[in-house]
């Protein structure tokens, strides 16, 4: 028998790649790991299988992530090249910074940080804006050692609370105040009351200055916890030096959205890391040395971390980081793609929908010109096609993606790798290298069969596990019974995402909605996603939540919530529109399925990452007990919500006294 001899393909080939990534796996990441990563000390075994889940890629290898990422570029002469571009569009500023001048700052910091007492393992609670300083602080973790915590700026003292007292770091990093959002926010006094409560308590907090705050808070720092980050690098001596670690080794914590439960604490590994996003980085994103990035996301999601940083910084690109909002949405995003020739954009559905509602036709957008723009990566929640429509009249050149990925997998998994799988609009696209995708349920046996083209199941990822998709859960014990039940326990032999949807016969994959997403009526039983995409066909609806409300005689039955377009003045109006979505549910799904309870919201719950937080939704509006996860992006919609579900229930109320 002739076994197929593989290799890695130069230029990228997709088919080519794909196929090797999966005949061959080890083979294929050991190639990876050789091409572009600088490691002080070669690994000496590529992968090995342990009991419990334990795997380890690249081990006995020692290796630095600031090095790979920083140190690199300084030594091949390109020090003069701008790094990042921070914009504050409130306030009219934009600061730069080459790749030599934050080598220099990240060398002082990193050496500020050690005569704190900070030693490789030290976990360190980033609590900043989208900043330079943001990245100069994950940079220095990484070049000593240290295990950097980032977290979303809109983070409030309870959420925070649970965070120090999972994690215990070392120290916090956070600075007097600055813009989440349209807000502006005051991290200092969120830090100072956090302090107060939490059990786990603080050697040192560093606080970053900023000038163009210093109008908005006055805070003092008259604790000797506090030490100002001017201060602490004033007189120290740059830390050329680096330290090396374990392939093994935690780069970064990362906190999960939590839509369904507690946070998780995602363990990012070095090694892995750099190896998956590097190939990532380059051959699935397109991301080339010399080309410019723009994403809205927060440095603490996933997406910050690792594109705008760290996957940006691998190939020698520059990133635009957006603190805060602009004072024309429309304008100001359209006009950065402009201003900088933006080569690779990523933006989520929501922040396009606030466009559409701004801009219905894309007149406005379609003044810019957007002709340097490579690839359009829309990711983070479920696109709808209405969105997508928008997006092709701006844009007019079909290079707008509807991609797929998690917190868990640190890249896109899913999606048009440097375009060269042609373009599904309602597909989320193939799986990149190394990713075996599956769809899968349980038979009436209880045992788990993987299904067909167009059947819809479980997202799963097949066993092994490629770099860089979360292998351990910080805080879990050694048996790794967290991690386990978590993501492998229910299907044995696959890594479970919690999404739901199908592979169709040409190998498109199609997201349909979170698992257990779905509600029986009269013994019918349908996927809310798939009744929310035809509501989406309403011309009138930006946004829209369908969930199970309890019924005696049906089980069931579908309650939606709407964000529209454009407001309904009267009873008439919203029958009107009633019935029209009833048309479209009832003509394509079933004539049994009638949505008879329908809601005008102004906002839905959503995690900082988009996602529509559905089993608080669920459990407000059949009046039961529910807990606001601690990814929730804003907190006061639930007030919101239990307004609506009060005026609901007189309704109903008021409906059985006439009966």
């Amino acid at each position: 028998m002739i076994t197929q001899q593989y290799q890695l393909s130069k230029p990228f080939n997709y088919e080519n790649d794909y196929e090797y990534s999966i005949q061959n796996p080890i083979s294929f990441w050991d190639e990876v790991a050789k091409q572009n990563i600088i490691w002080d000390k070669p690994f000496e075994t590529t992968y090995e299988n342990k009991e419990n889940n334990n795997d380890e890629w690249f081990k006995g290898g020692l290796i630095n992530t600031c090095y790979n990422v920083l140190d690199k570029h300084i030594a091949n002469g390109k020090g003069e090249e701008t790094a990042f571009i921070h914009e504050i569009p409130l306030k009219g500023i934009t600061k730069k910074i080459t790749y030599q001048e934050l080598y220099e700052k990240v060398c002082k910091f990193s050496s500020g940080l050690k005569e704190l007492g900070v030693k490789k393992g030290d976990v360190i609670l980033v609590y900043l804006p989208n900043s330079i300083e943001n990245v100069i602080t994950m940079l220095s973790c990484a070049r000593i050692g240290a295990i950097h915590n980032v977290v979303f700026g809109g983070e409030m003292s309870g959420n925070l609370i649970d965070n120090i007292e999972e994690c215990k770091p070392k120290l916090i990093i956070t600075t007097i105040g600055g813009y989440v959002f349209e807000r502006i926010v005051n991290f200092l006094s969120t830090i100072k009351e956090t302090l107060k409560i939490s059990k786990h308590k603080i050697s040192r907090v560093v606080v970053l200055n900023r000038p163009e705050f210093e109008n908005d808070f006055k805070e003092e720092l008259n604790d000797q916890i506090f030490i100002d980050w001017n201060n602490l690098i004033e007189n120290v001596k740059p830390l050329k030096e680096y330290e090396v670690v374990e392939s093994h080794h935690p780069l970064y914590i990362m906190y999960t959205s939590g839509s369904t439960s507690k946070p998780k604490g995602i363990v990012r590994e070095t090694g892995d890391h750099l190896v998956m996003l590097d190939y990532f980085i380059r051959n699935s994103n397109g991301l080339k040395e010399g080309d410019t990035y723009l994403n809205l996301a927060s440095l603490g999601w996933v997406s910050g971390v690792a594109r705008s940083v760290y996957g940006c910084l691998l190939v020698g690109a520059r990133s635009i980081l957006v603190e805060g909002s602009f004072k024309n949405q429309v304008k100001g995003f359209w006009g950065l793609v402009e201003k900088y020739n933006v080569t690779h954009l990523t933006a989520t559905p929501s922040k396009i929908r606030g466009f559409i509602k701004d801009d219905k036709n894309g007149e406005i957008s379609s003044q810019f010109n957007l002709s340097s723009l490579k690839k359009v990566t829309i990711a983070s929640e479920k696109l709808q096609l209405e969105t997508l429509k928008y997006l092709e009249v701006v844009i007019k050149r079909p290079i707008i993606c509807n991609e797929y990925g998690q917190t868990e997998t640190g890249i896109l998994s899913i999606g048009y790798p440097s375009l060269q799988v042609p373009i599904r609009k309602d597909s989320i696209g193939k799986p990149i290298p190394g990713y075996q995708i599956k769809i899968i349920s349980k038979n009436e046996k209880g045992q788990v069969i993987e299904l067909g083209p167009n059947e819809i199941g479980e997202i799963v990822i097949k066993l092994p596990l490629p770099p860089a998709l979360v292998k351990r859960l910080y805080g879990d014990n050694e048996s790794k019974s967290l991690y386990n039940s978590q993501y492998i326990n229910e299907y044995p032999g696959y890594f479970n995402n919690g999404d739901s949807g199908y592979i169709d016969n040409e190998g498109y994959i199609f997201y349909t909605s979170r698992s257990g997403d779905s509600i029986s009526v009269s013994a019918y039983t349908i996927n809310c996603g798939v009744i929310e995409s035809e509501i989406f066909k309403h011309q009138n609806i930006n946004d829209c939540c369908v969930i199970g409300i309890d019924d005696e005689i049906s089980f069931q039955k579908p309650l939606t919530l709407l964000i529209l377009q454009n407001d309904v003045k009267n009873d008439e109006e919203l029958e009107k529109l009633k019935s029209e979505i009833n048309n479209l549910v009832q003509s394509k799904l079933s004539i049994c399925l009638e949505i008879e309870n329908l809601i005008i919201v102004k906002r839905l719950p959503k995690t900082r990452t988009s996602k529509k937080i559905k089993n608080v939704i669920t459990k407000i509006f059949n009046g039961k007990d529910y807990q606001i996860p601690a990814s929730i992006a804003d907190a006061s919609v639930i007030t919101e919500l239990v307004e609506e579900y009060n005026k609901y229930k007189k309704t109903l109320n008021k409906n059985l006294l006439q009966i």
